[in-house]
């Protein structure tokens, strides 16, 4: 990446400095989102480069980064109640700590050496996969608490739809969302599956919901593939 890489190695730990910030009450919730945002673009952009062509959007939803920048974006709209945001600090920290400590690895940038040293064990098989599930738990809770809010009345109705839109995107292409949704599924399935007429139609809904996101259209061309135009 040269020095897009170095762009990137500043948005993410101005980020991550801003969200403690933010959590402190140091500064606003929407300060860290903007910088974090403006970081997954730069990563993406800087691997990738920018096109308007089809080919290029797809390729950019296959990263790990790449529906970060429409989740900022939601989470940056007006009326988005505070709390909402520090929740969603928590997986877009964890995505940009990934990033961060891979580009140390190979692009170190400014950062002192002490600080490069310290994040390389981050890029660890084992250490990147627990950071990337974590992440991955925290989209789907983040999901769970926009419906809450939702019928609360604590956020726009349609901002947890779009939400739920990227989370589906997610979904259909990341194996930690799935592993998320496992875990949801692990906490229900032994209360509902025990009650009668409930765990049928509990059943039927999972079924639904997995047809719908999944990129495979072993349900006669139902899954997600063929209602998203990126994919």
């Amino acid at each position: 990446m040269g020095p897009k890489g170095t762009v990137c190695i500043i948005s993410y730990v101005g980020g991550l400095v801003l969200s403690l910030a933010s959590v402190f009450g140091f500064c606003d919730m929407q300060l860290p989102v903007g910088v974090l945002c403006g970081g997954f673009m730069s990563e993406l952009v800087g691997k990738h480069g920018f096109r308007f062509k089809r080919e290029w959007l797809q390729t950019i939803m296959m990263e790990e980064v790449g529906t970060l920048p429409f989740m900022a974006m939601l989470l940056m709209m007006p009326g988005f109640h505070k709390a909402f945001r520090t929740l969603a600090l928590m997986p877009m920290g964890m995505a940009a700590l990934v990033s961060l400590a891979m580009l140390c690895k190979y692009c170190p940038g400014p950062l002192p050496g002490v600080v490069v040293r310290r994040m390389i064990p981050l890029t660890e098989v084992s250490a990147k996969y627990q950071l990337m599930q974590l992440r991955s738990d925290s989209e789907v809770v983040l999901g769970l608490a926009l419906t809450v809010g939702a019928f609360m009345r604590m956020c726009a109705p349609m901002t947890t739809v779009l939400y739920w839109n990227v989370i589906t995107m997610r979904y259909a292409l990341s194996p930690w969302t799935q592993a998320s949704f496992r875990k949801v599924d692990g906490v229900l399935n032994p209360v509902l599956g025990r009650i009668p007429g409930i765990s049928t139609l509990y059943t039927k809904f999972k079924t639904f919901l997995h047809n719908f996101a999944s990129p495979s259209a072993d349900s006669g061309g139902g899954g997600l593939a063929s209602r998203c135009s990126i994919l």
